[in-house]
């Protein structure tokens, strides 16, 4: 149970990263452009 959480969390974490990179992305795209 307590593995799971930790594991979730890690999962929720590493997807919050992939989402603020897109974001940063599309920011940079925009000034570029």
């Amino acid at each position: 149970m307590y593995l799971n959480r930790k594991f979730t969390a890690g999962v929720q974490k590493s997807l919050n990263i992939k989402k603020a990179r897109t974001i940063v992305q599309a920011f940079v795209v925009t000034i570029v452009l």
